[in-house]
């Protein structure tokens, strides 16, 4: 499987992954983060971003070469918007990061301007269940157990893959990386990330408990699997034990 993609720059060096950071001799085409949206200069405020290391651009994402998108090595040079080059790159590839019908600039999480910037600018977020490196999901528990058995890191210990979710396109109420952290247990009053409602006649504002509210609204929307198919699924549905991988029950009455 691809890596998560939070803060943190994961990369492949000799067949294994490193999580602490590019180790020396390691360069930028070695990303093994699904998406790298670590810039430097915030594309909307102009401020620095607060990323301390390297400048990234959406080329080196794990996945890039599979979307026919070339590597280009990001540059500090002033690019046509007056911003790195590397910013450029990113605007010419962000469509395919990008829900059409998503403000990217509506981030309630990462407030647009404020410190520590770090604005995630894109709508897809990666199930942190099926992702490198293998995480646990429950504190003190082995790292690889999942609702479907054990995940070794490969998508082929996956079972009854046409129910996990892989990506989904999330909130934008949460959306702050490019992690998706599914918990149902969170559902009755805390901060959920699940699926943006905004194709499907609800408002993109759909109650989170994340903007200071005690309910979390259902409603549906869109997320990809792991057998590679994609649907329309509710935003209580995406939380539960069969399709996040998650393996804790689902709350009674859920």
């Amino acid at each position: 499987m691809i890596s998560r993609s939070g803060t943190s720059t994961i990369v492949w060096t000799n067949g294994q992954m490193t999580g602490s950071g590019p180790p020396a001799g390691s360069t930028p085409d070695m990303t093994a983060n699904w998406i790298a949206w670590q810039y430097v200069i915030d594309p909307y405020s102009g401020a620095a971003s607060g990323f301390p290391k390297g400048d990234q651009n959406l080329t080196y994402s794990g996945i890039a070469k599979y979307l026919a998108i070339p590597y280009t090595q990001s540059s500090a040079t002033p690019g046509s918007s007056g911003l790195p080059l590397s910013n450029d790159v990113n605007a010419q590839y962000a469509k395919v990061f990008t829900c059409p019908g998503d403000d990217v600039q509506q981030r309630p999480k990462t407030i647009i301007g404020l410190p520590p910037y770090k604005n995630y600018y894109y709508s897809y977020s990666l199930n942190d269940w099926v992702s490198l490196p293998v995480r646990a999901v429950v504190s003190g528990s082995p790292a690889n157990v999942r609702s479907w058995g054990t995940f070794s890191g490969k998508i082929s210990s996956i079972r009854n893959s046409a129910d996990i979710v892989m990506f989904a396109c999330e909130d934008s109420q949460t959306i702050d990386d490019g992690v998706l952290k599914l918990d149902a247990s969170q559902w009755a009053g805390g901060v959920v990330n699940t699926v943006s409602t905004r194709h499907y006649g609800v408002n993109a504002a759909t109650a989170n408990a994340s903007q200071g509210t005690t309910v979390n609204q259902d409603g549906y929307g869109n997320a990809s699997f792991c057998d590679g198919h994609a649907e329309v699924i509710s935003r209580k549905d995406v939380l539960r034990s069969r399709h996040s991988g998650n393996p804790n029950a689902d709350p009674a009455g859920f």
